[in-house]
């Protein structure tokens, strides 16, 4: 950097210093700064929030229309609770073998690759 800029760096910050001995303003200054952008943040994802929000309820309205009217969508939401369901007995099924210890691998850290 150039000696007058560095110069007038020291010059500021010594009236930084003249003005505010103890640092209480730029403390104040510094965590002001942070919760309004803390607050702006939180403005924002609220309102993306419940954008998402409204828009899923008209899809999810859209397609109770379309199942009352016997469209082809219809059939797609039954597809979707079937899929759903048939995780939750998996995991379900998986969860009752770990927890009785009718694990079939029985190896521990061993992984097997057959070509």
């Amino acid at each position: 950097m150039c000696p007058l800029v560095l110069l007038d760096i020291a010059t500021k910050a010594a009236e930084i210093t003249a003005r505010d001995p103890h640092g209480l303003i730029l403390t104040v200054v510094c965590v002001s700064v942070v919760f309004a952008a803390l607050l702006i943040l939180f403005l924002c994802y609220s309102l993306i929030g419940k954008i998402c929000q409204d828009a899923e309820k008209r899809t999810k309205a859209g397609k109770g229309s379309a199942k009352s009217s016997g469209g082809k969508d219809a059939s797609s939401g039954s597809d979707a609770d079937d899929e759903e369901s048939l995780i939750a007995a998996a995991v379900s099924i998986a969860l009752g073998d770990y927890i009785s210890g009718e694990v079939h691998d029985n190896e521990s850290y061993v992984i097997t690759i057959r070509r």
